[in-house]
């Protein structure tokens, strides 16, 4: 199989390989597996592919799977069977499908119904778009649902869909920056973080009852806006970036090689097939880790200073009271010597 691209030469700077996707065919999740078999699938892998870069668990079962080489990645694309199980190894959906949003659709259409509908325009999934509830039950339907159009991705959207007797825009579906509801920082998803829960509105970690101060983790403004608002500056930053990205992306034809697809990939929730999010590991390169770094340094250079100063202050009041203790010692030991005399 042979992929065309559009835009990008192979290699380039980064050889950065999408992730692929291993299904048990039998619908059994990956994670659920005992360990021994898990162990058992992990050898044959590397038995069959040699070294894997990363692998993960999907929120859905799926096993993630990211190689270094053209040769590896095309290899394991072509195996069908793993512990004794038979699999199906896929791209992620972002690169054989075109994505949309249309508007206005009333949320007591289910989207199993939507799809059903839209299947003779092209449409192959429909997925109601939802936002947060802030914590209260479950998260709130819009009247937006995200499309995924069969095709070549790269390829135009289609204007315009008929659901019913409407006629709905279709616009592009960009994918959103990774921002974490535990720490509220960007760059990954509150699934993989280890930090505990922080404060939405000044990103520490306090009680709920404790008054605090507006202030943002990511772009580090203080009184401007909490650190979970799409507001924040950085947060658009990597938003304008994420969608140059979708809008190079490249044009690929389900026959052609799949080893050379793009020379950088950083999976999004919306590359997954089935499954939900799962998140790259982070690196010095993410915006999110360079503020968290500079952050990092400037907290050990403020505590450095602050043990300087206790130095300062402390060490010559305690070595006062041993010159103390010391003499008061010696006075002791003198009375001592006078009573025993």
């Amino acid at each position: 199989m042979d992929v065309q691209i559009a835009e990008f030469n192979w290699p380039g700077k980064s050889r950065n390989w999408p992730p692929l996707i291993i299904k048990m065919k039998n619908g059994s999740s990956y994670e659920n597996l005992p360990l021994s078999e898990q162990n058992k699938i992990a050898a044959e892998i590397q038995k069959e592919i040699g070294s894997v870069k990363n692998s993960y668990p999907g929120r859905g079962g799926d096993l993630f799977v990211q190689v270094g080489e053209e040769e590896a990645f095309n290899r394991l694309r072509e195996i069908k069977r793993l512990g004794g199980q038979d699999v199906d190894v896929q791209l992620p959906k972002r690169l054989l499908y075109n994505m949309g949003v249309i508007s206005n659709v009333s949320i007591d259409y289910e989207d199993e119904e939507i799809k059903t509908a839209l299947e003779e325009q092209g449409v192959v999934e429909a997925r109601r778009i939802t936002r947060k509830n802030d914590g209260r039950g479950e998260d709130i339907r819009t009247n937006m649902v995200q499309l995924t159009f069969k095709g070549e991705p790269g390829q135009k959207l289609t204007d315009r869909v008929k659901l019913g007797f409407v006629s709905h825009p279709v616009r592009p579906f960009y994918r959103s920056p990774y921002k974490c509801k535990k720490c509220y920082r960007l760059g990954h998803l509150q699934t993989f973080c280890k930090s505990q829960q922080a404060c939405h509105r000044c990103g520490s970690i306090h009680k709920e009852d404790v008054e605090c101060k507006m202030y943002c983790v990511n772009c580090g403004q203080k009184d401007e806006h909490t650190s979970d608002d799409t507001k924040c500056p950085k947060y658009q930053q990597l938003k304008k970036e994420i969608q140059l990205i979708d809008r190079r992306k490249p044009h690929i034809n389900e026959n052609k090689d799949w080893g050379k697809i793009i020379p950088s990939w950083r999976v999004g929730e919306e590359d997954m097939v089935t499954s939900g999010p799962a998140a790259w590991g982070r690196t010095t390169e993410d915006p999110s880790v360079i503020e968290e770094i500079k952050s990092l340094k400037k907290t050990v250079s403020e505590l450095t200073k602050e043990i300087h100063d206790l130095k300062i202050q402390k060490i010559p009041k305690i070595e006062n009271r041993i010159t103390t203790v010391e003499a008061q010692g010696k006075a002791l030991e003198r009375d001592v010597k006078k009573t025993k005399a």
